[in-house]
């Protein structure tokens, strides 16, 4: 139940917000915002206004503390207007922000996958530009539990009783990968999608992604890296090669055919690395 209006605060230890969590985030914005007490600032984002608990923004973001409490126009105006940008900024990504930014928890509503992908990337870049540290394992998680929870790809009969190579990238598109990119290189986002790549490039011929390896070197300098770390710690047994893939931590093998592909390429330090019992 709502807490009448001399219950609520700017603080958010005293709101009561689980019964707004499961709200779609434009419904959240409406209908949860406009009873807060306190302080309160004004977001422009494209043709949206957001009326926003001051000290809670400012407590959980040095750029919109900097902002408001600062010697800039918006300090004075206690009001901003921000320019939606492609993949970083954009009302429902502002709307996914500010439900976090009351309940500590980013949700995941009933979206397809792929979109709930595009808004989690959104929030990281967003969060990244406003130098939200807090808010990146949170959505390392989701887009993981996405992830883990995808279906198996349509040709998995032809894997028979075998993992599918491209079960983790089954709802990645190019484009996601390279907003990803975007993001600094020790990311956890960024680095969650780059691993996610590892098995489907070690275990499919040809791997989802080539053309982008082939095109884009940020990308390519990406996943040789987290190839190399995965194949440092690889273990050779009779009839296979086998790795931990980075995302379940699961023992994968490669078997025959890459078993010998691999087995060429990592004869590089004058080692036997032939298959042993």
């Amino acid at each position: 139940m709502t807490p009448p209006p001399a219950e609520l605060s700017s603080n958010p230890e005293r709101l009561n917000t689980a019964a707004y969590f499961d709200l779609a985030p434009d419904e959240f914005s409406t209908n949860f915002l406009g009873k807060l007490a306190g302080p309160q600032v004004q977001i422009y984002v494209g043709p949206k206004v957001f009326t926003v608990s001051k000290e809670i923004i400012c407590e959980k973001s040095r750029y919109f503390d900097a902002m408001f409490n600062g010697k800039f126009m918006e300090g004075e105006l206690q009001s901003t207007r921000m320019e939606e940008i492609e993949v970083v900024l954009s009302v429902p990504c502002f709307e996914l922000f500010l439900q976090w930014l009351y309940t500590d928890r980013v949700p995941l509503h009933n979206e397809e996958p792929p979109e709930q992908l595009d808004n989690l990337i959104c929030l990281a870049r967003f969060a990244d530009m406003c130098d939200i540290e807090r808010l990146r394992d949170q959505i390392s998680d989701k887009i993981k539990h996405i992830i883990k929870t995808s279906p198996m790809p349509e040709d998995n009969q032809r894997w028979q009783h075998q993992r599918h190579p491209d079960k983790n990238t089954y709802w990645f598109t190019e484009e996601h990968i390279c907003a990803a990119l975007c993001l600094p290189f020790s990311h956890p986002v960024r680095r969650l999608f780059i691993d996610a790549c590892v098995e489907g490039y070690l275990r499919k011929k040809p791997f989802k992604f080539a053309e982008l390896t082939e095109h884009d070197a940020l990308f390519g300098s990406d996943l040789l890296k987290s190839v190399a770390d995965v194949l440092e710690k690889m273990t050779y047994g009779k009839a296979s090669i086998d790795f931990l893939e980075p995302i379940t931590e699961r023992k994968l093998a490669l078997f025959h055919q890459e078993a010998a592909r691999w087995r060429r390429k990592t004869k590089t330090d004058g080692r036997s690395y032939e298959p042993r019992a």
